[in-house]
């Protein structure tokens, strides 16, 4: 199958709404509560799962389009939306650690597409 464009560019976004809803998560975290006596979720733990199902429907149309050996690497990004969200949305520190692994994510996306 040749990979298409535009399943690349859903995939894409489907990485990016995931991370959206990753930290939507964390940030609805401390409204929602969770027992055995009382179950309530947060708005914005709704709008995640609202993300999460967008992303979802956005890579099971990609997979039509490309391989899924390219596909899903490119969903791999994920991980970089996160950092940079929790970065400049929560404070969060990106360390040495997280440099090197953000650098070898997007190694590992080029050397799938050369061999794509």
């Amino acid at each position: 199958m040749r990979t298409q464009w535009w399943a690349i560019a859903l995939a894409l976004v489907a990485s990016l709404l995931a991370a959206m809803a990753t930290f939507q998560v964390k940030r609805g975290a401390a409204g929602s509560t969770i027992s055995l006596a009382r179950f309530r979720l947060s708005p914005r733990v709704l709008v995640a799962v609202a993300l999460y199902l967008a992303s979802s429907v956005l890579f099971l149309l990609s997979l039509r389009g490309a391989q899924i050996s390219v596909i899903l690497p490119v969903t791999a990004l994920e991980y970089l939306w996160v950092i940079l969200l929790a970065h400049y949305g929560l404070r969060e520190r990106i360390g040495g650690a997280k440099a090197l692994g953000i650098g070898c994510v997007i190694l590992g996306l080029i050397l799938v597409g050369l061999g794509s």
